[in-house]
């Protein structure tokens, strides 16, 4: 008996045909008939064709169309745009960006973070940068930010940084500075409350800036 492999099943004014891997009779419909060229059911019965690459002498597979044209002589991207040039940091050979300039960062280093490393001491930051301005500046919300290399993104608000110390803890997600005169600049510790945001019931409204909140 044969087996009918999905989705084509043995219906009226479907061709059979057999499958040169598996040797299974499948269906084709009327519409996919001029247009299957192929000669297997699926993808999984096509034959694989064993290559070596030719710069690292890896073992791979290649289906019948890649064997056909007569490609498949590397194994990735990578060994295909030999040869490699060595990092001037870590010193380990890397295959360099296709269409960029040899110049740019990416040409030169193997990664982001070589590029930083050859950078820090050439191009300091922080107080040792011409354009220091002091690591305190004001966002587009109006808020004060302080620049915190040791917190995770680097940056903290000042309001938080304030409470965090008066409080002698760091603050929890959850929890929000409120400013009570709605001045978000007045970071005084008497301006300055630790709130949790209340979306369901005993909300409390501010009447300066109209914040929904509840008091711990």
């Amino acid at each position: 008996m044969a087996v009918y492999p999905y989705p084509y099943h043995p219906r009226p004014g479907r061709t059979p045909r057999k499958c040169a891997g598996c040797h299974r009779t499948f269906w084709l419909p009327p519409s996919l008939l001029k247009r299957w060229k192929s000669s297997y059911c699926r993808k999984r019965c096509w034959p694989r064709f064993k290559r070596r690459c030719e710069r690292c002498a890896k073992v791979f597979y290649v289906g019948p169309a890649v064997n056909r044209r007569g490609f498949g002589r590397y194994c990735s991207h990578q060994c295909r745009l030999l040869p490699r040039i060595p990092c001037p940091v870590c010193q380990r050979k890397f295959v360099p960006f296709r269409r960029s300039n040899q110049k740019s960062p990416r040409k030169r280093f193997c990664s982001w973070l070589c590029s930083q490393k050859w950078m820090v001491p050439r191009w300091p930051t922080g107080k040792r940068n011409h354009a220091w301005k002091g690591g305190r500046w004001i966002n587009k919300r109006g808020y004060i930010v302080l620049r915190a290399p040791h917190t995770k993104g680097g940056v903290i608000f000042e309001h938080r940084a304030i409470m965090q110390k008066y409080l002698h803890r760091t603050l929890a997600p959850w929890e929000w500075v409120h400013h009570r005169n709605g001045d978000k600049q007045d970071n005084r510790i008497r301006n300055l409350v630790v709130v949790t945001h209340a979306r369901s019931h005993h909300q409390v409204r501010c009447p300066k800036c109209r914040f929904t909140f509840r008091v711990h």
